[in-house]
C-alpha cells in the first residue's frame, strides 16, 4: 500500500528541517556528505510524491519566504535538489 502523500511530504519536511539543522552546526562536519545526500533522497521522496509545487511547498515551509527567508537552508536545498524533475532554482 502506498502511503498518502500528505504523510511523505510532512516526514520528509520533518527530516529536512533536522538535516538543516544539523548542517548549520557544523557546514565542515564530515558527515555534512552524508547530509547533503539525506537531503537529495528527501527531495526524491518529496517528488515521487506529488510534483514540483510540493517541492516548492516544502522548501517554503522549511526555509521560510519573504522576510522570513533563511537563505543558508534555501541554499543547501536549492544545491541538493538542482535536477529533480519538478525543481526550479
Amino acid at each position: 500500500m502506498t502511503k498518502p502523500a500528505t504523510t511523505v511530504i510532512d516526514g520528509a519536511a520533518k527530516a529536512i528541517d533536522a538535516i538543516l539543522d544539523s548542517l548549520e552546526r557544523d557546514p565542515t562536519d564530515p558527515a555534512a556528505a552524508a547530509f547533503r545526500a539525506a537531503l537529495r533522497r528527501k527531495g526524491s521522496e518529496i517528488a515521487e510524491a506529488g510534483d514540483g509545487i510540493t517541492l516548492q511547498n516544502v522548501h517554503e515551509l522549511v526555509c521560510g519566504i519573504g522576510e522570513d527567508r533563511n537563505e543558508r537552508r534555501a541554499a543547501h536545498l536549492d544545491a541538493a535538489w538542482a535536477d529533480l524533475p519538478g525543481w526550479r532554482l
